[in-house]
């Protein structure tokens, strides 16, 4: 059975098309279709549903974990003769979440490429959830998240300052920052995907409570209401400095921040790039 026909399928299944999947393979779409048809007239089973959307059958949806396994040992095996004839290529799968995708992986992605041209980055954007259980799955080799989580080999690799976005013309008690007593009883957008989880109980820390008119679970999507003049919110400070033209950027204080984590499987191998990647984040 070939390990290649296995890489037809996980593409097509990230692809979401024959076409896409045939294009990124450099391979005619007939040899996608025949490779699938082959696999499943190997197993005996039907993998994929043809009729409308295309999509795993509950049998396809079962092997997947195994199939991203085996690809991703293949891939190791590949680079491993790679790294000891000196060879930098391979490949590294990224699951990360739109905060940290806009702001802090574009600038470490220009400096990782600049010195390992041959090691190909994908990146899948997507909410925490969704994230973790990908990893999990086998379908990322290592995942962003701002939090912890002892499931996975975690390390922190940076540190992000939340600050309050208001409207150009928001009065503050002091010029250039806002106090978080401030928030009180001020129309408020509130983050969603995790963020509520660190400024609602901040909120009842400081015993203020302000009105929450929207929740949203984008913060581009949340500086686009504060530019419009309809409440104020908290976002990283990456992310703000990027529209500081369209909104008050004020730090806030006392200070907050977020701890951001880099995570790979326990117990599972991870290949030459995904090391290098890690020692590379680490470094910097």
């Amino acid at each position: 059975m070939s390990v290649h026909a296995y890489t037809v399928l996980q593409t097509v299944i990230e692809t979401g098309s024959f076409t896409r999947a045939a294009h990124k393979l450099s391979l005619s779409q007939p040899a996608v279709s025949h490779s699938i048809r082959s696999l499943e007239k190997e197993l005996g089973v039907q993998l994929l549903n043809r009729g409308g959307k295309l999509e795993l059958t509950e049998i396809g949806e079962e092997l997947l974990p195994h199939i991203h396994t085996i690809v991703a040992r293949q891939e190791h095996i590949q680079q491993l003769v790679d790294e000891r004839h000196e060879l930098k290529r391979g490949s590294i799968r990224l699951g990360s979440f739109p905060s940290v995708t806009s702001t802090v992986l574009p600038p470490l992605l220009r400096s990782f490429r600049q010195q390992y041209p041959g090691i190909s980055v994908s990146i899948h954007d997507g909410g925490y959830g969704e994230i973790e259980q990908g990893l999990i799955a086998g379908a990322f080799d290592l995942v962003f998240l701002p939090y912890n989580n002892r499931k996975f080999d975690s390390r922190l690799f940076f540190e992000d300052a939340y600050v309050a976005v208001a409207p150009l013309d928001f009065p503050t008690r002091e010029e250039g920052k806002l106090f978080i007593e401030e928030l009180d009883a001020r129309p408020f957008i509130l983050p969603l995907d995790g963020c509520e989880q660190v400024f609602l109980p901040l909120f009842n820390e400081y015993g203020i409570s302000p009105n929450i008119e929207y929740e949203l679970k984008h913060s581009l999507s949340v500086i686009g209401m504060v530019a419009q003049g309809l409440g104020i919110s908290i976002v990283p400070e990456g992310t703000a400095s990027m529209v500081s033209n369209r909104v008050k950027v004020l730090p806030l204080t006392p200070r907050i921040s977020r701890s951001l984590y880099a995570g790979i499987s326990r117990g599972n191998e991870s290949s030459p790039a995904v090391k290098e990647f890690l020692r590379f984040i680490s470094v910097r």
